[in-house]
């Protein structure tokens, strides 16, 4: 077990948000990414079909993150989703057996469905995501610093291809994994597994994120898995949305780090700064006291 490096993680965020920014309907492959004076050239897009719900089934493949490489570091990243608010709304939180390592549980049968059509060809996707790694990294494997990140959907979906590539050995057990607001994935089964074969895996939390304390575990079989770092936020808006917002995350993380080092403090998005009214504070200073 090691201990989180901060710089690493804000890296690796910053690399899920330019995910987040991907275009709706063309791949990010061959792009060049300049993160924290490191630049990153992005050697595949990963595709999947989004998550369905009763809401909304769908079946179409859309840009879902991408596999990106420094001199360093190898970085496959995955976005989140709005579509995880319907996963809420559905309040149904239906488990699978997750059937691509012995002894692994039971996971989200929503988030278990994305996972198994991640691809990085959206015309031929029988050949599954974790299938196409060796080829795609070759020597790096084993010459890099390979990194697997997500938020939201996407860190729920990360931390299940993690499983997958490090507990079949398509990836290094040293793989560090970083998931931004990740939901409760699967069962105590599941994360005894997913602890035991991919131990350097951290799971950042905003303690104001409602998406991370769901499926509720006193009425769901669910277990958080990583080791948890916890956000307490100071100076964020009073909102779900906010709350749950990847770069409300980069915010708080880099507040960690910014001070004495002269590090920049990543901002806020605009619409996420604390109002100074009587009942922000008041609903801050609630949700922030201890629970007895």
């Amino acid at each position: 077990m090691t201990n989180i490096n901060l710089r690493e993680a804000i890296l690796a965020g910053l690399l899920t948000r330019e995910a987040e920014a991907m275009p709706s309907t063309d791949g990010f492959n061959g792009r060049k990414l300049t993160i924290n004076n490191a630049t990153f050239s992005v050697i595949a897009t990963i595709y999947a079909k989004e998550l369905s719900t009763d809401l909304m089934q769908r079946q179409n493949y859309v840009p879902f993150g991408f596999i990106a490489c420094s001199d360093s570091h190898v970085v496959i990243a995955f976005r989140g989703t709005e579509t995880i608010w319907e996963w809420i709304h559905d309040a149904e939180f239906l488990t699978t057996p997750y059937g691509f390592v012995s002894n692994a549980g039971e996971t989200d049968d929503g988030f278990t469905d994305v996972y198994a059509s991640l691809c990085t060809n959206p015309t031929a996707p029988s050949q599954r995501l974790v299938d196409s790694i060796p080829s795609l990294l070759g020597d790096r494997v084993s010459d890099t610093s390979i990194i697997v990140c997500g938020h939201s959907l996407g860190a729920a979906v990360a931390s299940l291809f993690a499983l997958d590539a490090v507990g079949n050995s398509v990836l290094p057990s040293c793989t560090v994994v970083y998931t931004f607001a990740s939901p409760y994935v699967g069962n105590s089964q599941f994360a005894k597994t997913y602890d035991a074969k991919v131990p350097n895996t951290f799971r950042i939390v905003n303690r104001l994120d409602i998406v991370t304390h769901l499926p509720p575990r006193a009425a769901f079989n669910y277990s958080p898995i990583g080791q948890p770092y916890v956000l307490t936020p100071k100076d964020v808006r009073v909102d779900i949305s906010c709350q749950h917002h990847l770069t409300t995350y980069l915010h708080l993380l880099s507040l960690q780090v910014a001070s004495p080092t002269g590090n920049a403090i990543i901002p806020l998005d605009p619409a996420c700064r604390l109002r100074s009214s009587i009942w922000q504070c008041c609903m801050l200073c609630l949700l922030k006291a201890p629970r007895g």
